[in-house]
Parts: structure tokens; C-alpha cells; sequence
């Protein structure tokens, strides 16, 4: 009888694991539909808030390349770790729009499904680039959502062409180019040559990793300048009629220099890019900024 007992007794616990590792079974199954619908809810939300924005509202949108919705890339690319041939305008009121195209494997961006704060961004490995013509008019105004793997080459007091270059016009040996945002130990900076040094730096030190909402503007009539991070942070200068000339390069670099392409090339996500040609008015600017911050989960 005792032996029967135990028979019985160690039937009864490997039925007992059965139903535990059943359950587990269902639990497991139930996280992973439970991540997959709010990745899901995330997507949908972020598609919705893009098409009500006011982006394309405001006047003076050159481009508009962001990540959430069907039509930015092409369906059998816009999945998590494959290379990203074309990066679609998404301005629907443009009837000239600017993809971003890359045929070079060894030069394509790639797909991160789950990038920043859960939604997709574009991943540049350090050697990833896309080259268009010079978007960048006499004035600008550029809003950028990114995340960086490193802080960017050179010092925070460095000039904008000797670090981390993530969006540039420049032409080496030639003034009176633009690069709007680099990246130098943490520090966003701005570079509008003119013959002389001329690289606005910003004082907020950037962490790797954090996402952020980067402004970077440049008024042709004046001379000012403007980066800010997070709608906050802001620093300016004023050039007055400096560095009239403009356009020594007819590209425009994403991930890198136009025309320097094999230094200093962006490490990080970027998951929108807005570029106007124009100032910007205060009203617009908040506009936009709210406008990402929701979509990103960005705290302005």
C-alpha cells in the first residue's frame, strides 16, 4: 500500500507540472499578444496624431520624413533590422516630394521597429547616409527627433564640420556652407560658414540614448541663429549680414556630410525630420513641438 502511495503521489506531480508549465504556456502567450497590441495602440495613436498635426499646415514645409506611417518606406522594408531603400516625403500638399534614396546595401539606414519610446526610427550604424539636393534655403527652420548612440566626435567647443555630422551641406575648403545639426561630446551645434569660424553650440550636454526634439533655425535677413532642444534650452547668436552667400554645396547630407561622406558619419535613430524654409513663428514652433512631444513621449 505504501508503495502505491507513492506511485500515485508522483503521477500526481507531474500532472501538477503539466498544468504549471501549461499555464505558463498561456501567461507567456498572453504577454506577448499583450506587447504586441500595444505596440499596436502605439502605432495607430502616433499615425493619428501625425495626419491631424498642423505640420503641413504651416507654411514653407520643404519635407517631411517620419516613421509611423504605412506609405514613409516601402512595406517589405518596414520591418524591425532590414535596410531602408527609400525614406518618402510624407508633406501631403507637395506635388515635387523629396524621397530619401540609398542603393548602396553597405550605405542604408536601417528599420528599428521598437526605437524611441516604442515606435520606429531609422538607424544609422556610423556608415549609413542618404544624400539629397540642398533643402536647406537662405533661412531655415529644422526640427528633428533623434537619439544618439555616442556623444559625437570632437570637443563640446569644437567647430560643427570637425564632430559628429547629422545633417550637413558642406563642401570641404569652400565657405559659406550649412550644417545644421552636428554633434560634439553631447553638444548640438549649428555651422553656417562665411570664411570665418562660425558654429553656434549649444550649452545642454545631450545624454546617448535619450530621445530629444532638436530645433536648429538660421535667418538669412539677419544673421540669427537658433538651436534649442525640447522647445527649451535655447541659444542664439546674431551674425548680422555675415555669410549672405549661400550654397557652395548643392547637396545635403542625412547621417553625414553631403560631400564629405566617410568622417564623422551619425551613429543614432532619427524618427522625424521637418525642414521649413523659413522662420519659424513662436505660435508654429510650439505647435510642432507639442505635436512630437505626444507622439514621442518626449517631455518638453
Amino acid at each position: 500500500m505504501a508503495l502505491s502511495n507513492k506511485k500515485h503521489k508522483k503521477a500526481f506531480s507531474l500532472i501538477e507540472i503539466s498544468v504549471v508549465i501549461v499555464i505558463i504556456g498561456i501567461l507567456i502567450s498572453g504577454i506577448s499578444s499583450g506587447i504586441d497590441l500595444y505596440s499596436d495602440f502605439r502605432i495607430t495613436s502616433a499615425r493619428s496624431l501625425t495626419l491631424a498635426s498642423k505640420v503641413s499646415r504651416i507654411d514653407g514645409l520643404v519635407a517631411w520624413w517620419e516613421t509611423t506611417l504605412e506609405k514613409s518606406f516601402d512595406k517589405n522594408e518596414a520591418i524591425n533590422g532590414v535596410k531602408i531603400t527609400n525614406w518618402y516625403d510624407a508633406n501631403p500638399l507637395s506635388l515635387n516630394k523629396i524621397t530619401l534614396t540609398q542603393s548602396n546595401s553597405a550605405n542604408k539606414a536601417t528599420f528599428k521597429a521598437n526605437s524611441i519610446n516604442s515606435l520606429p526610427a531609422i538607424s544609422f550604424e556610423g556608415g549609413s547616409k542618404y544624400i539629397t539636393n540642398n533643402i536647406f534655403a537662405e533661412s531655415f527652420t529644422l526640427i528633428v527627433v533623434l537619439a544618439s548612440n555616442s556623444l559625437g566626435a570632437g570637443t563640446s567647443s569644437s567647430q560643427a564640420y570637425l564632430n559628429t555630422v547629422i545633417i550637413g551641406a558642406d563642401y570641404p575648403g569652400k565657405a559659406n556652407d550649412i550644417i545644421p545639426l552636428a554633434l560634439g561630446d553631447g553638444h548640438l551645434k549649428m555651422f553656417t560658414g562665411n570664411g570665418s569660424e562660425t558654429t553656434l553650440i549649444s550649452n545642454f550636454k545631450t545624454k546617448t540614448g535619450t530621445p530629444y526634439i532638436a530645433f536648429a533655425s538660421r535667418n538669412f535677413e539677419d544673421g540669427t541663429r537658433k538651436i534649442m532642444i525640447n522647445n527649451s534650452n535655447s541659444v542664439s547668436d546674431n551674425l548680422g549680414g555675415v555669410g549672405l552667400f549661400l550654397k557652395a554645396s548643392s547637396l545635403a547630407g542625412i547621417g553625414a556630410d553631403a560631400n564629405d561622406w566617410n568622417t564623422n558619419l551619425y551613429n543614432g535613430n532619427i524618427a522625424e525630420i521637418i525642414v521649413y524654409n523659413k522662420i519659424l513663428n513662436i505660435s508654429d514652433i510650439d505647435i510642432i513641438h507639442k505635436y512630437l512631444s505626444k507622439k514621442y513621449s518626449i517631455k518638453l
